[in-house]
């Protein structure tokens, strides 16, 4: 059976449609999370006139704790998308989430902190990890500092995850009481080494 492009797109817009109860009922679950793990990933996409591809991006909002998981496409890249995901107060302009915020550090978190100053964001590890690396790695002593710090913390959270992989709030307890003081001990060295470094 052959379809036309017509025919599945309009069979696509119709399923969209369709589900878009359940999209606002997912986005009603995560503007009430306490916290938020947020991501944008550049997604192509083809517009009538422009003859070749463009660049926009799938923002991710998943809800660690609830398992809610809500994708917004848009164009841009900046945090403007972000205060309508998350919900805008029509007469003051003021963010309606109230909860915390874990991302990779790109600048449009820095500017959504700039204009919610009680908004708390915490930056994913990983990314962390890799300005390190890139800064000069374990060759560098600061950055070699700092690098083993980040695998101590990776050891504990890859043994944790080995033993408690099925007990999801046992693992999540655990992990608070064996890396908190860890995390909490890297963010003091971090703060000595910017004061004693810039």
């Amino acid at each position: 059976m052959e379809l036309s492009r017509q025919t599945i797109n309009r069979w696509h817009h119709a399923t969209a449609r369709h589900l878009q109860p359940v999209g606002r009922a997912i986005l009603k679950e995560i503007r009430k999370s306490k916290e938020l793990q947020i991501d944008e990933t550049p997604l192509d996409y083809l517009e009538p006139g422009h003859g070749s591809a463009r660049k926009g991006h799938m923002w991710v909002y998943h809800d660690p704790h609830g398992g809610a998981v809500y994708y917004d496409w848009d164009a841009g890249r900046g945090h403007e998308r972000m205060f309508e995901v998350l919900g805008q107060d029509a007469g003051t302009g003021a963010l309606l989430y109230q909860g915390n915020i874990q991302c990779d550090g790109y600048s449009a978190y820095e500017a959504l902190k700039k204009r919610v100053e009680d908004l708390e964001i915490g930056f994913c590890l990983s990314h962390m990890r890799r300005k390190f690396i890139e800064a000069g790695g374990v060759d560098n002593p600061v950055c070699g500092e700092v690098l083993a710090w980040i695998a101590r913390i990776y050891q504990i959270d890859q043994r944790l995850t080995g033993h408690l992989a099925g007990v999801v709030n046992c693992r999540g307890l655990v992990r608070r009481a064996c890396l908190l003081p860890i995390t909490e001990s890297l963010r003091q060295r971090m703060i000595e080494l910017r004061r004693d470094l810039l």
